[in-house]
């Protein structure tokens, strides 16, 4: 049996987790600086929002030729995975959306995400 996604695709999840992460960090950082409301963070922590924004980065990197972590600067060239075929991108992204959403959901239970 072969692995669901290969090295350079499961790097890819891992950078795309992390960035969906920062973000919302950034977001709770919004909201200790009064720059934006609770509730507008409680209304973006979607899943499907999630998987929205690793596609959008993803794009976004594709244009530039690198995937780079905003957290420890890990840069995967992108030309590596652009052509895993559809069903394994949505995989890509879908799999990092859902990491991110249990690791800040799991943050936002524990009292570990600030405001």
């Amino acid at each position: 049996m072969s692995n669901l996604l290969n090295e350079n695709e499961t790097t890819a999840v891992k950078i795309l987790k992390d960035n969906l992460i920062y973000d919302y960090q950034g977001l709770v950082n919004g909201i200790n600086d009064g720059e934006i409301e609770m509730q507008e963070w409680l209304d973006n922590f979607d899943y499907e929002i999630l998987i929205q924004s690793a596609e959008q980065e993803f794009n976004k990197a594709y244009k530039n030729g690198y995937l780079t972590n905003n957290m420890n600067g890990t840069t995967l060239e992108i030309k590596h995975i652009n052509f895993s075929g559809k069903d394994k991108k949505k995989l890509i992204f879908e799999t990092a959306a859902a990491l991110a959403f249990v690791k800040l959901d799991n943050d936002w239970k524990t009292g570990n995400l600030f405001f």
